[in-house]
């Protein structure tokens, strides 16, 4: 299984919430620094989305998988939102569309799948790397996104800010309880 953004992930932190952090002079006011911000924030949740497995901000996917499986179809990334389409190519080699009621979500747990409705199998899919395509929206929005999330991408956008080079003459230690702690709550871990 692998799969694609289709469209780009929402920030799940507000630009007035970043410069607060921050400790910017004032977080109501345009700041020259904001696009710098907003790109040190991206690059947060591009590190906290790496490491929990998880999807941080708003976004739409689209996950290849070779075939349907006896029963649930694992998705890349969780939180599930919404399903936009399940498609597959079948053996004649034309791509069909499942209709949105032959299949649930199944949200239960860190790793959200698809699961065929009740009384319902799979369709029987060509045998090709990317015979099945299911486009979803997943991640956190700033409304629901965990406490302890939230905090990790501010500690991690703290220290882009403060150490915006690629060296120091310092010794950096992680502070005790946290961004990697924090984001351990979320991780989805397989063994």
């Amino acid at each position: 299984m692998s799969f694609k953004t289709i469209t780009a992930r929402e920030l799940p932190l507000t630009l007035p919430e970043m410069r607060a952090h921050l400790k910017l002079d004032d977080p109501d006011q345009v700041n020259p620094l904001d696009a710098l911000i907003k790109a040190r924030a991206g690059a947060a949740c591009d590190f906290a989305q790496h490491y929990a497995d998880r999807a941080i901000g708003l976004q739409m996917v689209e996950a290849a998988f070779p075939c349907f499986p006896l029963l649930a179809l694992g998705l890349p990334l969780s939180p599930v939102k919404v399903v936009s389409s399940v498609k597959y190519t079948d053996d004649g080699g034309t791509v069909q569309t499942c209709a949105s009621g032959s299949y649930d979500v199944n949200d239960y747990g860190r790793k959200h799948s698809l699961v065929p409705a009740y009384g319902t199998t799979w369709p029987t899919a060509r045998d090709a790397w990317d015979a099945v395509k299911v486009r979803y929206t997943c991640g956190y929005e700033a409304a629901d996104l965990p406490d302890a999330v939230r905090s990790a991408l501010l500690l991690i956008l703290g220290h882009l800010h403060r150490n915006n080079q690629a060296v120091s003459a310092l010794r950096l230690d992680e502070v005790p309880m946290g961004a990697v702690d924090l984001l351990d709550t979320v991780k989805l871990w397989s063994f």
